[in-house]
């Protein structure tokens, strides 16, 4: 299912290999001790305080980036923040988030790391239920806090917190043979903690961080090997309970493995019933090889989440794990990072003594702490192997637009990108970001071709569009000359050659450097193979494949392109689950809403009538959009046979179906395509707003974005079950799941105040403005220019014009 991150393999000195996609901002993490789990003489330890990162974050965190490290792992003291039941003082943790956004370092945040209020019993349904609660209360700060996309670890090493606490009493709850109990309660927690954080934050990101072992049979004793084995596959338990392929009772599935975290250490293999092997024994495996084992088990990004040792060994150590990665990378198992655990010296969990295992020592009254020089020059050298052109650190608040990125001489970098969409078509996702995107980029929207029989030579047509503004953008197409006048989308194999060569010429005499290319179908990609450029980036608006028509082709060569991208934007939430496995810097962006424009339809009094809605009397059961094969045709004629005195309207063009199929009734007024400035001025005559898809295969990843224009206007909305719908806008929406059930959703909106979903409305509408989806792209597109920092310089020589036989215009 997961694909590897994109891998660039080139001579560097070393080991000759460069990753150039990371899961986070570095390759190199840090990683705050920040255990709060009790010890068996009673004590409750509390490493966040006692390592003092609590008191000096600050200064912590911009430690940090002075060594490069711009990616962190800490955690939540829950024993202090919910010290009753439901009642949350997140006052210990606060100043770590906002130092993190201040100074710019992303934050892995652990929720539960070993530890829990005393008040509450591990092995009742109290404490998943208490641990759901705490982790939506903090996905709730953090979204007030920040605007950074999250990453949480729901319950950290479940299995050794089973075995550690359940199998031999080490550490709380101190039991016996009830490890397995413990290890599939835990898993509940996270899974319910997952869903609570998704209702707030859903494009948060889970790592599920867990050690990696191996267990050797003495050679003397072979008839051990079969225990031995059993005890070594129980390492994923706990990973296959959460991905639902053992004990699915618990509530695991597919959804809930994102992110592998691999904790590993020195003493991580031992030989069974003896002691740890060192990495010189002859049946030590290296460590490359557990990697490759977890990645093809699981097919999920990975990353070590946690490494490191004592004492003078610690840069020796760092140099073995950093050679073991860059040899996994060779033979495709991508590693998305490594973090040092933990950072800062600690007093040990049992004695309290001084543990030398971090990069920086005890903090004294100011805050200064001493660094291991040995470890930092060591880390230093990685770096230059890992992340060897890193990007000028301009840093000052934490907003990603502080980042310094090159620029063309003009001063605005190029875009360019590939639509199956026309620009003059109805006014859609792609048209809403470009338009707000041009004020930072010379944007070009290369349609696809179209065909004529009228032609003798391939042509380029140019047009402009302007923009609220003063902006433009620039719209290219392909006019193909064929035999006869057929479709021709991108990728057709009689006009890409010619639409390459055309589209080449065109940037080159037009000073295209180094562009950013944007893919909206994956039929483009041949462009990116030939078209030299800084960034790809693909904005996954539909799954395009399941649309009627689709080129067979589709399927093959979007996992191609995802994997190849720099950066993959999704426009909702069901595309992003899916499209996530097979690019790790995939970023969840559901469409959104021009509030201004659609809430004019709350006041009827200031537009005329429409012409052709003047005999159409209320209540007016409505819809606008495209109407195609996603439209559950039947259930609109059920409507409206159901009531004749509703007057059911659909707004939009009928594409790709007979328009014959459409339903026909006395109360059935088909009016067409309206312009998006017309859009408003009948959405203010609607009682109800329609989403009337079917359940089809076409429908499974969809998104509409019509559902946030409709809230704008206040109009009450029914929709059939689709997923996206129920899981962003649930709250506010009537669904209907049969066509009984979807006429008495349309029954019930009619007679609801709108004062019952109004602040839950505007809530949703802020979160989801064009203006606040556009503006966080450009910061994530500055980001990874700044991240890659590619060589710069003029597109290849100009195709002669001896080779082609025609001129663009």
């Amino acid at each position: 299912m997961n694909a590897p991150e994109r891998f660039e393999f080139g001579s560097n000195g070393h080991n000759q290999t460069q990753i150039t996609n990371r899961l986070f901002q570095s390759f190199f993490l840090g990683g705050f001790e920040c255990s709060t789990h009790r010890l068996r003489n009673g004590r409750r330890l509390d490493l966040l305080a006692s390592s003092q990162h609590e008191r000096f974050a600050l200064r912590d965190y911009r430690r940090l980036r002075e060594q490069g490290i711009r990616a962190a792992r800490s955690g939540l003291a829950w024993h202090r923040i919910e010290t009753s039941d439901g009642r949350y003082d997140f006052s210990s943790v606060l100043p770590q988030v906002r130092a993190a956004r201040e100074t710019g370092v992303q934050v892995i945040w652990d929720l539960c790391h070993f530890g829990w209020p005393d008040d509450i019993d591990i092995f009742k349904p109290a404490f998943v239920k208490r641990l759901a609660g705490l982790a939506g209360a903090f996905a709730g700060l953090l979204r007030d806090e920040t605007n950074q996309p999250a990453f949480i670890v729901p319950v950290n090493e479940i299995s050794f917190w089973a075995w550690a606490g359940g199998d031999v009493a080490y550490l709380n709850p101190f039991r016996q043979g009830r490890g397995f109990e413990l290890k599939i309660q835990l898993a509940r927690a996270a899974i319910e903690a997952m869903e609570a954080i998704w209702a707030v934050l859903p494009g948060t990101r889970f790592i599920h961080a867990e050690p990696v072992i191996h267990i050797a049979a003495h050679p003397d004793h072979p008839e051990d090997y079969d225990i031995v084995e059993g005890h070594r596959q129980a390492q994923y338990q706990t990973w296959d309970i959460l991905a639902g392929r053992l004990w699915p009772q618990v509530g695991g599935a597919d959804k809930y493995l994102d992110i592998v975290g691999v904790n590993y250490y020195e003493n991580n293999q031992w030989l069974h019933g003896g002691p740890p092997m060192n990495r010189h024994d002859p049946l030590y495996r290296p460590f490359r090889e557990l990697l490759s084992e977890v990645y093809h088990r699981y097919h999920r990004p990975v990353f070590v989440a946690e490494t490191g040792t004592e004492g003078n060994n610690r840069p020796a150590w760092l140099r073995y794990m950093c050679d073991e990665v860059l040899a996994a990378a060779r033979y495709d198992v991508p590693v998305g990072g490594i973090c040092w655990y933990p950072i800062l010296n600690h007093p040990g969990w049992d004695d309290d003594r001084h543990c030398p295992n971090g990069l920086w020592d005890y903090a004294d009254d100011e805050g200064n702490r001493e660094i291991y020089q040995p470890l930092a020059e060591e880390l230093r050298r990685q770096q230059q192997v890992f992340e060897p052109a890193p990007a000028k650190d301009t840093h000052s608040n934490g907003d990603l637009q502080n980042v310094t990125v090159e620029k063309r001489d003009e001063g605005m970098s190029d875009l360019i990108v590939f639509s199956h969409l026309r620009w003059d078509f109805v006014w859609q996702r792609p048209q809403h970001l470009l338009s707000r995107l041009a004020k930072h980029y010379r944007v070009l929207f290369v349609e696809e071709p179209i065909s004529t029989e009228n032609e003798t030579h391939p042509r380029l047509e140019i047009f402009t569009r302007p923009l609220p503004g003063g902006a433009h953008i620039n719209v290219v197409r392909l006019v193909q000359p064929t035999a006869f006048t057929r479709w021709i989308g991108h990728g057709d194999p009689e006009a890409q050659d010619n639409y390459t060569a055309l589209l080449l010429n065109y940037l080159y005499a037009h000073n295209y450097v180094n562009p950013i290319l944007w893919m909206y179908t994956p039929m483009a990609s041949e462009f990116a193979d030939t078209i030299p450029h800084r960034l790809l980036i693909c904005d996954v608006m539909d799954q395009l494949s399941a649309f009627k028509g689709a080129p067979a082709e589709l399927e093959v060569r979007e996992p191609a392109l995802l994997r190849k991208a720099d950066l993959v934007f999704t426009g909702g939430v069901s595309l992003y689950r899916s499209k996530l496995p097979y690019n790790s810097n995939t970023h969840l962006f559901p469409s959104g809403v021009e509030v201004e424009h659609f809430a004019r339809a709350t006041r009827r009094n200031a537009f005329e009538r429409p012409a052709d809605m003047e005999h159409i009397e209320a209540p007016v059961i409505g819809y606008f959009g495209v109407i195609d094969e996603r439209m559950d045709l039947d259930l609109l004629q059920y409507v409206a046979q159901s009531h004749p005195e509703w007057n059911l309207v659909l707004i939009g063009p009928v594409v790709k179906i007979d328009p014959t199929a459409l339903p026909i009734a006395p109360n059935v007024h088909c009016l067409g395509m309206k312009s998006y400035q017309q859009l408003p001025a009948y959405l203010a005559h609607f009682d109800v707003a329609l989403v009337p898809f079917a359940m089809n295969e076409a429908t499974f990843f969809l998104s509409p974005t019509k559902t946030l224009e409709y809230m704008a206007a206040h109009k009450p909305i029914v929709a059939t079950p689709i997923q996206d719908v129920i899981e962003l806008y649930g709250d506010v929406v009537h669904v209907g799941y049969t066509p009984a059930e979807f006429v008495a959703q349309i029954e019930a909106a009619l007679t609801e105040p709108a004062s019952l979903r109004r602040l839950k409305e505007d809530k949703l509408l802020a979160q989801h403005t064009w203006d606040s989806i556009a503006g966080n792209m450009h910061r994530l597109i500055s980001r990874e220019l700044a991240r890659n920092q590619l060589a710069t310089g003029r597109l290849p020589r100009k195709v002669s014009t001896a080779q082609l036989p025609f001129l663009f215009d």
